[in-house]
């Protein structure tokens, strides 16, 4: 159990390190991401192999002296491949990053990548002229919390549930600012329905669907089938909400299951190049603006 809260400790410390350092004005920018996460990057790396060795462990296996990562990932069990992969294709699909050097269309490839020569160099950036190969240290922590899924009893949420329980508290809270509307000025609140909000969350299909919704129209307060009151309310909340995101003071500690980052991701994809939910492809989609 010790060594179950010590991976799920060590990941959530480094992801808040590498949210952080995104807040951060980067005095290297020129300089390849290899150098400028360089801190990071290595910990993912001992994060990922440590956390799949305690996997193999649980599963019955003793684990072979390698630092080999597509070799320990090769003697995991087919579930546990589905799982990890299940996290990657999410957290892809929003990012739908493409490149030539980092294969980024299944977890399987991209581990197999980052385990390049990663035994000979882990203790310092380059030896035996043998530099480190590209990675995204984004795709890096979403496998480890894949793994630390499948290690402890603590489930760390994929990015699409993170993005939804964002949006569940949001509705939540505005929810409340209604309620609180209705018993201080129950002139101006007059037939709204103490529901109201949430009737209309549902009519769009859902948390994040109305909050996709939201975000969109956040500038122009073009919000859809609801009364003025409402609309007002739910104008109001994203605005400061969107506000609360751009701050620097707003941090997640601990164990916050939606990202600040993530979440202003979101916000600037929606308005750059629009933003669904597809159910049944369990995956983001971009739509037009």
């Amino acid at each position: 159990m010790d060594a179950d809260w010590h991976v799920e400790y060590a990941h959530e410390y480094i992801q808040n390190l590498y949210d952080h350092l995104l807040m951060t004005e980067d005095m290297s920018s020129s300089r390849p991401d290899a150098i400028k996460f360089w801190p990071i990057i290595r910990d993912c790396y001992v994060g990922i192999e440590r956390t799949m060795k305690l996997l193999l462990q649980k599963n019955g296996q003793i684990p072979k002296k390698t630092h080999d990562l597509e070799r320990l990932y090769q003697k995991l069990q087919c579930s546990q491949w589905s799982v990890i992969n299940e996290y990657y294709r999410v957290y892809q699909s929003l990012y739908g990053l493409k490149s030539r050097s980092i294969p980024l269309d299944t977890a399987d490839k991209f581990i197999s990548h980052i385990s390049k020569g990663y035994a000979s160099w882990r203790h310092i950036l380059i030896e035996n002229d043998q530099a480190p190969p590209a990675v995204n240290v984004g795709f890096m922590l979403e496998v480890w919390r894949a793994l630390v899924r499948l290690v402890s009893e603590y489930n760390p949420p994929r990015l699409d549930q993170r993005v939804k329980i964002y949006f569940q508290e949001f509705f939540e809270k505005a929810e409340r600012d209604l309620w609180r509307g209705l018993g201080e000025y129950p002139e101006e609140y007059r037939g709204v329905a103490p529901d109201a909000i949430r009737t209309w969350v549902k009519q769009q299909g859902g948390d994040m669907t109305a909050g996709f919704l939201l975000f969109k129209y956040n500038h122009s307060g073009e919000i859809r089938d609801t009364s003025t009151v409402v609309q007002k309310i739910l104008d109001q909340s994203v605005k400061s909400a969107i506000e609360r995101l751009h701050s620097t003071k707003e941090h997640s500690p601990g164990r916050k299951t939606w990202r600040r980052q993530e979440m202003l991701d979101v916000y600037s994809t929606i308005h750059s190049k629009g933003l669904t939910w597809d159910e049944n492809r369990e995956a983001f989609e971009y739509i037009s603006p």
